[in-house]
């Protein structure tokens, strides 16, 4: 027997209808904070690979951008892509930035990756 007016037929649908939407959201934001993740660990490879490329003796800054923007070619996963090379007398420096592939539609995810290194120097024998 029943009591009047605790009909609970249907609840059970409106509890879904109301949990769904939030459980997929999360679902697609876990997947999103991946794809930026592994985004940021392409671009940190990219920068080294950067780096690796233009510390060499007789290398110049084109051809540390060049290196970093093959290698961000062949991995994929980012979109406006900007490689800054720079260096002083020592260390040389390289800067990827770039948006992460997204999945949802709102929100932004920047990827800013710095790596830097020793320039190459032959050192002459009386020096040694």
């Amino acid at each position: 027997m029943g009591r009047i007016g605790r009909d609970e037929r249907g609840a059970m649908t409106l509890e879904l209808s109301v949990i769904f939407p939030a459980l997929v959201l999360f679902v697609f934001l876990s997947v999103q904070v991946g794809l930026w993740w592994h985004a940021r660990q392409v671009a940190q490879g990219a920068a080294q690979e950067a780096v690796e490329a233009a510390q060499v003796e007789g290398a110049v800054d084109q051809d540390g951008a060049d290196a970093a923007v093959w290698f961000l070619t062949q991995a994929g996963y980012m979109s406006d892509i900007t490689v800054g090379v720079g260096r002083d007398a020592t260390t040389v420096t390289v800067t990827v930035t770039g948006d992460a592939f997204q999945i949802i539609p709102f929100g932004n995810w920047p990827v800013t990756v710095t790596a830097s290194g020793p320039l190459e120097q032959t050192i002459t024998q009386p020096n040694r």
